[in-house]
């Protein structure tokens, strides 16, 4: 795991190490597995949407109203209501559709296994956000619109970031306080029971076990130093390197370094 200072543009650019296209997506999972230790700094997500919210993992934050250059997706932690929320700008004209969980979670020091999910619904449906933590439910909202207002902005320009947020010229901003084992991000709506599977972590790096066709994305911020790649065991995706540092991503600020892992995968 990778522990996170409350330095605001301290974390991981991972469009180096990803092409931003990899990145952007319609429907999707987010999960990652964390540890808040104090305050973050946080960034604002646009208006009407996540106006002050500390960066996980994220693609986009406010910049301009424009397509291409909106929210894609965005988990962080909101502390104004001590819950964990989640965030993205419409693909019609960058309205946001914020989602916030249902229980606050404000015990420091404690960690959780977060995972949110989103769905465009079908034609005549809604755009769906479901959360959960430690695999177990935690909260649903839904709204009605046309395609695009229930569509992510999928084309946007960018960046995706751990522990910050960034805009399309790179600027980092935002910072998480506390750790973060793995992050993970597949382009489709996991259920209920593959999110628990995925929470239990019952075998190394399991986002790896878990519809790895959908899989787009993987960071597992092992501390473990043998510079190994982790077998994909399928061809949806790159392989990636079990060690971030040794990666194609980009680590910014002295206080982001490695810290002993005290919580099993098994």
């Amino acid at each position: 795991m990778i522990k996170f200072g409350n330095s605001a543009g301290v974390g991981i650019d991972c469009l180096t190490y990803r092409s931003g296209s990899r990145m952007n997506v319609r429907n999707f999972t987010i999960a990652a597995r964390v540890r808040r230790m104090g305050a973050g700094t946080t960034v604002s997500c646009g208006t009407l949407g996540q106006l002050a919210i500390e960066p996980i993992f994220t693609h986009g934050m406010a910049e301009v109203e424009t397509i291409g250059l909106n929210v894609n997706w965005f988990l962080g932690y909101v502390p104004a209501s001590n819950k964990f929320g989640a965030d993205m700008e419409d693909f019609n004209n960058g309205v946001n559709h914020p989602f916030t969980f249902l229980t606050p979670r404000t015990a420091t020091g404690q960690a959780y296994h977060i995972a949110v999910t989103y769905t465009t619904g079908d034609a005549g449906g809604s755009g769906r956000w479901s959360g959960y933590v430690d695999g177990i439910f935690d909260g649903s909202s839904g709204f009605t619109g046309l395609a695009n207002v229930r569509t992510p902005d999928y084309a946007t320009r960018q960046g995706a970031g751990i522990g910050i947020s960034m805009t399309s010229n790179s600027g980092r901003n935002g910072s998480f306080n506390g750790y973060i084992w793995d992050c993970a991000l597949w382009d489709t709506p996991l259920t209920s029971g593959e999110v628990w599977q995925l929470a239990s972590g019952r075998q190394n790096y399991m986002p790896l076990q878990i519809r790895p066709q959908n899989l787009k994305s993987y960071f597992p911020l092992d501390d473990v130093p043998d510079f190994n790649r982790v077998p994909t065991g399928g061809s949806g995706f790159l392989s990636v390197l079990d060690r971030v540092a040794l990666s194609g991503a980009t680590m910014y600020g002295a206080a982001t370094g490695y810290a002993s892992d005290n919580i099993s995968y098994f």
